[in-house]
């Protein structure tokens, strides 16, 4: 197989091989290769990389490192910056690698498909990537082809040619046709493998093979339905009705297939499918796990529907209890929807919501909700709980109100998934989290929280102490901020709820500025990074507000420039996610920007925080820094000379000045000499125009440099 570009797509309709020649691919070409056979449950980009990850480490144990922190982070927000690691860890590979996708038609979730385009937009030249498919995958083909990274093959470049079917046939399955029956058989099958296949199966049991050729004609859909019903009669009935109970399944096990159909031995059973080329593959090397053809296994589904419809629903039924219990729950979850159990699958779905949302899979999460009839999800309180959370954890912030208003609606027993004994509760920690353009709401719904913290889940108990800690610093109530924000930061470490963590630290270093403790806000706001580094958190959009919390503690410390670079970075990354932070980390960027002497820069960060704010119903003590920050760019900048020109040495020895400490203490704090600080101190004094400590510090003050 040629594959001199950079991408592969492999397209054609079901039973055209296409599986059989990735094998043989593999076997032929001296590259290593990684496969990652996709099921509908990967249908989510943390879950796609996390397996494709994965599938690289066991042909490459050391790839990924860099990467595993992100697996685990929070939903689509980190997938752009994943893709990238994984991009620049494939061009570091010492060997060139073929990574297949294979199925790649089941991905039906449109930020799956952006994160594969993101990776085919990376010149990665030591990794070539196969996407085999029964469509073309909705990536843009045409760049890649015009570029001539694309390689194409189609269900005609796959279709077998006279030659082949006889070799097939005769040589291989030992019909003995003739060249007319053959030229039957390749006329009207066009060549494809499943229909030539079955054909062989056919003819095998046939009792008369002139009538079984004349009879076979029509499309591919015609010869499949009536060569599935003969291949169904040439195994015994215990087979058949083997065939048929299993189907229901993605993926067979002995033991599963055991607790579907109430038998023994399905183990031996698959392996004799297998050993007779039964449309049966296996999918490990163990054989321990199956799976049917897919056109096969269609196919045989609809068969069970014909002859015993009443069966489905119980053999659904078998299949969820079995694979919940095995903690497979996107398997157990269809299953039990297939059947009927509506209650049964949403247990199922509060039962594994938490981990999947802790682990990064929002889009699993919200596609088992979407599975469910909407009448249903929308009339239980639980599901619709669900369906808030995640919704807001993924931006969409209509669908999460919406999904807030569906859970007061509707009446429900006992606790819910948050461990909220009623929906009213629930309705208020929600919004005590996600309430971000109104300081007043989050305030009334934090206070309201914290009567019925003690009922909640621990991991929520974690999520009230930020929730209540925040509301209490943007409302300006600094002691209670401080003491919740370290609470919040105990429990989410016992916890490893390490989005709490990094946000408690961040918030917990304002608080810090504001209450004039500079260093401990540094050290605070370092270690926030330094957790979202370590736990894959550091691209999330609002972790740049804490970027630029470090940014504004170090130019508060006099390093300026360092701390500018920061604010901007941390601004960049943040864009307009969460107006209210938004705007604030445009407001703690704007003295500093004055100080660096850039005042159309500072008063285009005030204006992008007034525009901000202005969206917000509320905006407590972050609304108050406006008028405070317009006073100082718009005061007069000189008194006899020029404040900005403060060197970094001499905006450090101001702020010792303000903390009380005298000439001879400041010189040994900053091992120079007194005759060194007293220089200083003259040229403070001079460049803001003033005579005395008292007046520089009110000066410093009034420009905002304390």
């Amino acid at each position: 197989m040629d594959a001199e570009g950079r991408i592969s797509v492999l397209t054609a309709p079901p039973g055209f091989g296409k599986s059989t020649l990735l094998a043989q691919w593999a076997a032929a070409d001296p590259r290593r290769f990684a496969f990652v056979s996709l099921e509908p449950s990967e249908n989510d980009p943390v879950e796609l990389w996390n397996c494709v990850v994965g599938s690289v480490r066991r042909v490459v144990p050391s790839f990924g490192r860099s990467v595993e922190p992100m697996l685990y982070s929070v939903g689509g927000n980190a997938v752009g910056p994943l893709v990238r690691r994984i991009a620049a860890e494939l061009d570091q590979l010492a060997e060139p690698l073929v990574i297949v996708l294979d199925d790649y038609h089941v991905i039906v979730n449109p930020a799956c498909h952006a994160s594969v385009e993101a990776l085919t937009a990376h010149p990665v030249m030591a990794a070539h990537l196969v996407l085999s498919t029964r469509a073309d995958p909705p990536i843009p083909l045409g760049r890649l082809r015009a570029s001539g990274e694309l390689v194409e093959i189609r269900g005609n470049d796959l279709a077998f040619t006279a030659e082949e079917a006889e070799e097939l046939l005769n040589a291989t399955m030992g019909l003995g046709l003739s060249g007319e029956e053959l030229a039957i058989l390749q006329g009207r099958t066009e060549g494809w493998p499943a229909g030539l296949q079955l054909a062989a199966l056919g003819l095998r049991t046939a009792q008369d093979r002139e009538q079984f050729l004349s009879s076979f004609g029509g499309s591919n859909r015609h010869i499949v339905d009536y060569l599935t019903e003969v291949v169904l009669d040439s195994v015994d009935a215990d087979v058949r009705q083997f065939l048929l109970h299993t189907s229901v399944l993605g993926e067979l096990s002995g033991p599963l297939c055991d607790a579907v159909t109430g038998g023994e031995g399905s183990a031996a059973t698959l392996e004799a499918l297998q050993r007779s080329n039964l449309f049966v593959i296996a999918l490990d090397d163990q054989r321990v796990w199956y799976r049917y053809h897919h056109l096969f296994g269609e196919l045989l589904q609809e068969q069970l529907q014909l002859l015993m419809p009443e069966r489905v629903a119980g053999l659904h039924r078998e299949a969820s209890g079995w694979l919940a219990r095995q903690g497979h729950l996107d398997e157990a979850i269809r299953h039990a929807i297939a059947a009927g159990e509506l209650d049964a699958a949403a247990g199922l779905v509060a039962r594994g919501w938490g981990p999947r949302v802790a682990s990064g899979r929002l889009t699993t999460v919200l596609g088992w909700l979407e599975a469910f009839p909407d009448g249903y999800r929308r009339a239980s309180a639980p599901l619709s709980m669900i369906g808030a959370w995640v919704n807001g954890l993924l931006g969409h912030d209509a669908a999460a109100h919406r999904s807030v208003q569906d859970m007061l609606a509707a009446a429900t027993p006992g606790p819910l998934p948050d461990g909220a004994a009623t929906v009213e509760h629930s309705a208020a920690l929600f919004r005590s989290v996600f309430s971000w353009t109104d300081v007043d709401e989050l305030r009334s719904n934090a206070r309201s929280v914290a009567g019925f913290r003690e009922e909640l889940r621990p991991d929520f108990q974690a999520v009230v102490a930020f929730a209540i800690g925040a509301a209490a610093f943007l409302g300006g109530d600094l002691e209670e901020a401080r003491a919740e924000l370290e609470h919040a930061v105990e429990l989410a470490i016992a916890l490893g709820a390490w989005v709490v963590l990094v946000d408690a630290l961040g918030f917990s270093a304002q608080v810090a500025m504001m209450q004039n403790r500079a260093e401990d806000a540094e050290a605070l706001a370092a270690r926030s990074i330094q957790q979202a580094g370590t736990h894959g958190l550091l691209n999330l959009p609002h972790v740049g507000y804490h970027l630029a919390t470090l940014g504004a503690a170090i130019a508060r410390a006099g390093r300026l420039e360092e701390g500018d670079d920061l604010l901007g970075t941390g601004i960049g990354q943040l864009g307009d996610w969460g107006p209210l932070v938004a705007g604030h980390a445009r407001l703690i960027r704007a003295p500093v920007l004055r100080q660096l002497g850039d005042i159309d820069g500072a008063r285009a960060q005030l204006d992008e925080a007034k525009a901000l704010l202005a969206q917000c119903a509320s905006t407590g003590i972050i609304g108050d820094l406006v008028p405070q920050v317009t006073r100082a760019l718009s005061s007069s900048y000189r008194r006899g000379a020029d404040w900005a020109e403060l060197t970094d040495r001499e905006l450090h020895v101001l702020r010792l000045l303000d903390e009380g400490l005298t000439q001879r203490e400041i010189a040994q704090q900053l091992f120079l000499s007194f005759h060194t600080i007293h220089s200083h101190t003259k040229s403070v004094y001079t460049r803001l125009g003033v005579t005395s400590r008292h007046e520089a510090i009110e000066r410093a003050r009034e420009l905002e440099l304390l």
